[in-house]
């Protein structure tokens, strides 16, 4: 019997929104493969799974600290409740797997997504330590620390040809590790009111026109979710592209505010910010009113054509 039909056996109810997840009163049980993290009020509740799983098992090693490390992240409870999350080891292995690294108080610069048409490709040796070290670095980003993540994320779409340019922007997101080696993600104890997504969008911010967009959402004052992904799909201006950063990620904040209603947090309604109901309002008064402007750019112009000269704008909510 594996182990997911063995802990339902025992009283326990698959979490509808995430089948890793096991619940039973107010214990909470997570897998990985053959690893479990379990968490409960009760060390008396813990007990007794233990004492199940050694004898359905047989020999159970189990660990019970304020600091462990778990699929190769260091948790670490701190005096005020607090729990931060880490991978200082990991990220020394980084840091010393390349030679003359010098530090950088930023992972990247604003020449990310520029092509260098002069760059030569890298030898097939370094093409695959290239490789290798930005698959280590995007299981790092999107556990416990989601700053490198936007440069990570486009590093990855240059693994199978890799150039002497992408080489450098590597070594600055390792030379910014270096420098920040002992920041970690905190998971803060405070009030839960609701899960809040903030969403934003870059329109043909890549050389093939693909716009760029952005999520992170919080509960109380934790960053949980990150995503920073290219858009896959073409827009002809920034209102098309916020539309489309919206489609695409709100309902990564529902699956959130849904996984841990279920888990018997009581939540008010998701709330989302994003600078869109402006440039919807826009759009609608230039098709009914000639003389009006919208505040957006055309993917048929190059990007440098395009600056415009408007005040900024509040980030606008919208509950769902």
């Amino acid at each position: 019997m594996n182990i997911s039909d063995y802990l339902k056996k025992i009283g326990f109810r698959q979490n509808p929104f995430d089948e890793c997840v096991f619940m039973k009163r107010d214990m909470i049980v997570l897998l990985y493969v053959d690893d479990i993290l379990v968490m409960s009020p009760s060390l008396e509740e813990i007990h007794w799974l233990e004492a199940e799983l050694k004898a359905k098992y047989g020999d159970v090693e189990s660990v019970y600290a304020e600091m462990f490390t778990y699929l190769g992240v260091l948790l670490s409870r701190q005096e005020d409740g607090s729990i931060h999350l880490s991978m200082p080891q990991y990220v020394e292995d980084i840091i010393r797997s390349v030679n003359g690294i010098k530090e950088y108080s930023s992972p990247a610069d604003e020449h990310l997504f520029d092509e260098d048409p002069t760059a030569k490709a890298l030898e097939p040796t370094k093409q695959k330590a290239f490789h290798s070290t930005v698959m280590k670095l995007m299981y790092m980003a999107k556990r416990v620390r989601g700053d490198v993540l936007l440069p990570v994320l486009w590093l990855s779409t240059k693994v199978k040809f890799p150039t002497t340019s992408d080489e450098d922007k590597l070594k600055r997101v390792i030379g910014y590790l270096k420098r920040t080696r002992n920041k970690c993600k905190v998971i803060s104890i405070n009030m839960i009111e609701r899960v809040e997504m903030f969403i934003d969008a870059s329109f043909a911010s890549h050389d093939d026109g693909a716009g760029h967009y952005a999520l992170v959402t919080f509960v109380g004052t934790t960053a949980t979710i990150l995503k920073s992904p290219k858009q896959k799909i073409g827009t002809k201006n920034s209102t098309e592209a916020e539309l489309v950063a919206l489609s695409d990620l709100y309902l990564v904040g529902l699956w959130l505010h849904s996984f841990l209603q279920s888990l018997g947090v009581p939540l008010e309604k998701p709330i989302i910010y994003q600078e869109i109901v402006n440039k919807i309002k826009a759009y609608s008064l230039k098709k009914n009113l000639p003389g009006q402007q919208v505040n957006h750019r055309s993917s048929t112009v190059p990007p440098q054509q395009q600056a415009q000269k408007s005040p900024p704008k509040r980030k606008k909510a919208c509950y769902v």
